[in-house]
């Protein structure tokens, strides 16, 4: 499953069946959670939602807002007609302007997954896998701290652009799983294999390591010769 870039510094993440909780996040709620293996060939860790009874997890972070990062999350909704927002992945990066962005995950009747991202003003950016089912899919928010916008990636292509944060708490944090604030009937499943949030190079970082590699070659070539 492809994505868009990375090779940066985790700086939060959580993997497979491990239990968040020793891997650095701290647990809310009171939902039974659990480590699944091979669900669909992906180890992953069970986070259940009902009405007034999930269970997330949260860590602490130094400010990003001045940094390039990247939110990856891969999971699978396991129930059908699951809302958006019962599930999510939030980062919010500690500046006092627009510092909050989030990934909400839900499917629709046919288990299809949903992804919304919220905007400033409360604008909702959606994007819904059609014919997928009830599968694993990886999507990541990509920052640009030049812009203090994202883009969103969905399995390795490009979806949307231009996402603006939305004004929340200023405390750096990072946290993802079920929303016990969510209020309606039923009950839901996610299925979590990767959720990991990683600061990236600038880009002209990139350019000048690929530029210096390129010089080096070019060395041993005429060393050669």
């Amino acid at each position: 499953m492809g994505s868009a870039y990375g090779q940066g510094t985790i700086i939060a993440q959580h993997s497979g069946a491990n239990d968040p909780t020793t891997e650095g996040f701290g647990s809310y709620g009171t939902g039974q959670a659990g480590g699944v293996i091979n669900d669909l060939g992906y180890n992953a860790w069970v986070t259940p939602w009902a009405y007034r009874s999930s269970r997330g997890y949260g860590a602490s972070i130094n400010n990003i807002a001045d940094v390039n990062w990247i939110l990856s999350v891969t999971v699978r909704i396991a129930t059908t007609n699951t809302d958006p927002g019962i599930f999510s992945a939030i980062v919010d990066t500690g500046a006092s302007s627009s510092p909050l962005f989030s990934l909400q995950f839900g499917s629709d009747s046919s288990g299809n997954p949903i992804v919304e991202t919220g905007g400033s003003n409360g604008i909702q950016y959606n994007y819904t896998l059609t014919d997928a089912g009830s599968t694993y899919n990886n999507y990541q928010l990509v920052y640009d701290a030049g812009t203090e916008t994202a883009n969103l990636w969905v399995n390795g292509t490009e979806e949307l652009s231009g996402i603006a944060g939305r004004f929340g708490p200023t405390s750096a944090s990072f946290g993802w799983g079920g929303n016990s604030s969510y209020q309606t009937s039923g009950t839901s499943q996610a299925n979590w294999s990767l959720v990991s949030l990683e600061i990236t190079p600038e880009p002209s970082a990139i350019s000048l390591l690929f530029l210096g590699g390129v010089f080096l070659i070019y060395v041993r070539n005429r060393k050669a010769a």
